[in-house]
């Protein structure tokens, strides 16, 4: 019986499709706003970091309307946002703790004096992908501009009404770095189907048993998604990892890697290795 509701609802599906074709959905992209937007007040020099998880119109308005200078220009979504005390305040009087959590209540921008890498891998250039249903394909689909993309989930072009999940990872392999000061990842893409409203597109960071957490949702805008991750390995990489339902496709994903690489206290070490810029790191460490 299943099978025949099923079947029923496809064939309604491809006929209303045939009469009525819906119109291509085209996504011009929309800049994110920044990380450190808060920070330009500058009344303070303790600041925290937060990630809100705003995950439909209420929460988004929530916040948005009685801090409008955050810069939540991706509509609903998971972000992150330094801040004082005063603008956490603000926020737990909105919110309850199940949508922010503090994830770091001592948080220091990097100094000048650190070393940068950073690695940028278009959407079709991943390290792997997964789906027990063929849900990947590589397209930009509905980004406007955009080329050398991957699209994960649901495929437009089968007539089963249901939802395919996809995921694909990407693997960075930083240089060499005595410590690390902080790692972020940037997700470019948009959700390339008219539903759902709000998003169900996640990424999170892939440690050396293949497993990762949905940390961070995805806006379905055709925006940056930029997040301050943890410091979780696979193997020797950075594994940023992406899965939908509901055809997102990505443009590209960029990894900013903070370090320092100190010179060494003495030249009589032989394991030394080199940085980028020449300087010597004796203990390389993850």
């Amino acid at each position: 019986m299943t099978k025949i509701i099923y079947l029923f609802l496809g064939i309604t599906i491809l006929l209303g499709q045939h009469e009525n074709p819906p119109k291509p959905i085209i996504k011009e992209f929309t800049p994110a706003g920044r990380i450190e937007a808060l920070m330009e007040e500058n009344h303070s020099n303790e600041w925290i970091l937060i990630q809100l998880d705003l995950k439909n119109d209420s929460l988004f308005n929530l916040v948005n309307n009685i801090l409008p200078d955050m810069e939540l220009f991706s509509g609903p979504a998971s972000y992150h946002r330094i801040m004082e005390s005063r603008h956490l305040e603000q926020i737990q009087e909105v919110l309850t703790d199940e949508f922010y959590f503090v994830i770091n209540e001592n948080y220091k921008l990097p100094s000048s004096s650190r070393e940068f890498w950073v690695d940028f891998k278009q959407g079709s250039e991943t390290q792997g992908t997964w789906s027990d249903d063929d849900a990947i394909e590589y397209t930009c689909s509905c980004l406007s501009g955009a080329s050398d993309c991957v699209k994960l989930g649901w495929d437009d072009s089968w007539w089963n009404p249901l939802d395919y999940w996809g995921e694909a990872w990407y693997g960075y392999q930083p240089p060499y770095y005595q410590s690390i000061e902080e790692i972020r990842v940037i997700v470019r893409g948009a959700q390339c189907d008219a539903l759902p409203v709000w998003s169900e597109t996640y990424m999170g960071m892939m440690d050396d048993n293949g497993n990762w957490s949905h940390d961070y949702e995805l806006s379905i805008d055709y925006t940056d998604n930029e997040y301050v991750v943890g410091s979780i390995w696979s193997g020797t990489m950075l594994m940023p990892r992406i899965g939908s339902e509901d055809n997102y496709c990505i443009d590209h994903v960029k990894l900013e890697f903070y370090y320092t690489c100190d010179e060494p206290e003495s030249s009589t070490n032989l394991l030394a290795h080199f940085c980028p810029d020449g300087k010597s790191v004796r203990n390389v460490i993850r």
